[in-house]
């Protein structure tokens, strides 16, 4: 079974309970109709962070956005993102690593078929390319040249190419033909 705990009031999609372990087992049984069981608990906000980190922790295969969008949700319940990183016990630039992650825009995500493919470093290094005022030209034409493909890409194929420049592709296909 699953951990929750009772919110104060329903929240926006009408949800009395907010759960604090079981993702996996609660989506399992949603898709399958079956029925989910949970132990209902009272939790504070630290405690409920601390339930899903324990339980993400203690799972090998946890993929970096899942925990990168785990974090971002976690932070508010902290003073500070080195509070978080000194409570989890996670160094405070690996953390902020996970929260640059999680901060990859929706309309990059929308792109990629499966968004937990998305790796630490490659995530980062794309945020990093983003955030840079000098890349935005060419971010801005290879997001709207993705988006016109209308497909969905591997998260690899999607990172990289939004940071290639326009013009790479012309020269590759020059070189190619050269070489043929």
């Amino acid at each position: 079974p699953g951990v929750v705990r009772r919110l104060e009031k329903p929240d926006d999609k009408g949800h009395e309970f907010e759960l604090a372990s079981g993702h996996r087992r609660h989506s399992a049984c949603s898709a399958a109709a079956q029925p989910f069981y949970a132990f209902v608990r009272e939790l504070t906000d630290l405690e409920l962070q601390d339930e899903l980190e324990t339980e993400n922790r203690n799972r090998e295969d946890t993929a970096p956005m899942e925990r990168a969008i785990q974090y971002k949700k976690q932070l508010p319940s902290y003073r500070s993102q080195e509070h978080m990183s000194s409570a989890m016990k996670i160094g405070s630039s690996t953390m902020s690593r996970y929260l640059m992650l999680a901060d990859l825009p929706n309309e990059v995500l929308e792109l990629i078929q499966n968004r937990l493919e998305i790796s630490l470093d490659a995530g980062c290094t794309l945020m990093q390319f983003i955030l840079d005022p000098a890349n935005d030209e060419v971010f801005q034409k290879n997001l709207a040249r993705l988006q016109a493909l209308k497909i969905k890409l591997p998260a690899k194929d999607v990172l990289k190419l939004l940071r290639e420049k326009p013009d790479a592709g012309v020269q590759k296909q020059k070189l190619t033909e050269q070489t043929s």
